[in-house]
């Protein structure tokens, strides 16, 4: 047989060996790296062809089946540390509750600021609605007496559509962090008796719908200021109470902001420290977090 003809039906064998291995290779590196051991083993075929017997080219395709094996085994190898290597999820914050939190405007403070911390890999989720009770946020909230009303769980529902489209085109978050401004509605409508269990239905919700235990939740507590809101301070109790005794869960101080405003709201100034504060606070557990996942 002419070596011509020999050697176009031996790289053909080849083509035949190999076209399975680099036709499915998806990513760049990995084709290339087919390709030049495809052109490799061409070569070394050819220059081995001329004035072998059949059963030399037998065993030449019985080595090469072995390089290919081995060859083949490298590549899954590769695609493990690639994926390894894929970036990591954002930290995800979700800021809700009521007026208190709908002002903070967290893109002049709060995002800044944790950005700052933990760099640009993060999603922070605004979704506070001015004037609400908690039980606008937990479905199954029972009031004292039992007695339940409706839309109950209809804003957190809301929330949770947001948190979605925020985080449809990312991968899993690295971390979730849920900040709470709330209670001043309770407050008002003399449901201090019952918050603190609230506070543990609406984490135990969001463990739940996202999926996850290791949820964040970061409290604000309601700031200090005269009122006759007959259940201001057990709001306050609740939420400490709560965090105290949920591992999940810290409170952020908040009665030096404005200490001499008489009003249930914050100052500009008031807020952007608020912000900050929230954000040193949360960074601080995630960076913890983070470090114990690294040892």
């Amino acid at each position: 047989m002419p070596i011509g003809t020999a050697a176009r039906r031996v790289r053909e064998e080849v083509d035949h060996f190999l076209y399975p291995l680099w036709s499915g290779c998806a990513a760049a590196d990995a084709s290339r790296s087919a390709d030049v051991l495809k052109r490799v083993l061409w070569v070394v075929t050819l220059n081995c062809v001329r004035n072998v017997s059949q059963r030399k080219r037998e065993m030449m395709k019985l080595l090469l089946a072995a390089v290919l094996c081995v060859w083949t085994s490298q590549l899954a190898r590769a695609d493990e540390v690639v994926q390894a290597g894929e970036p990591a999820g954002p930290h995800l914050f979700i800021l809700s509750g009521q007026s208190n939190m709908k002002r903070l405007m967290p893109e002049q403070n709060f995002t800044p600021a944790i950005k700052e911390k933990l760099g640009e890999n993060t999603v922070v989720v605004h979704s506070a609605v001015g004037g609400k009770p908690i039980r606008m946020w937990v479905h199954d909230w029972k009031s004292a007496d039992g007695k339940q009303k409706e839309n109950q769980g209809d804003l957190y529902d809301a929330m949770m559509r947001e948190v979605r489209a925020a985080m449809k085109d990312e991968p899993p978050a690295s971390t979730v962090t849920f900040i709470w401004i709330q209670g001043e509605r309770d407050a008002k409508e003399g449901h201090g008796d019952v918050y603190e269990r609230s506070l543990g239905q609406l984490l135990s919700q969001l463990r739940r719908d996202l999926k996850r235990d290791d949820i964040t939740f970061v409290i604000g507590r309601l700031h200090k200021f005269e009122n006759n809101l007959k259940d201001w301070e057990k709001i306050r109790e609740a939420q400490v109470s709560y965090a105290e005794s949920e591992p999940a869960a810290v409170w952020v101080d908040r009665d030096d902001i404005d200490p001499k405003r008489k009003n249930i709201h914050h100052s500009r100034k008031g807020y952007d420290i608020l912000g900050k504060r929230l954000a040193d606070t949360a960074a601080e557990i995630v960076q913890g977090k983070v470090a114990d996942s690294s040892q």
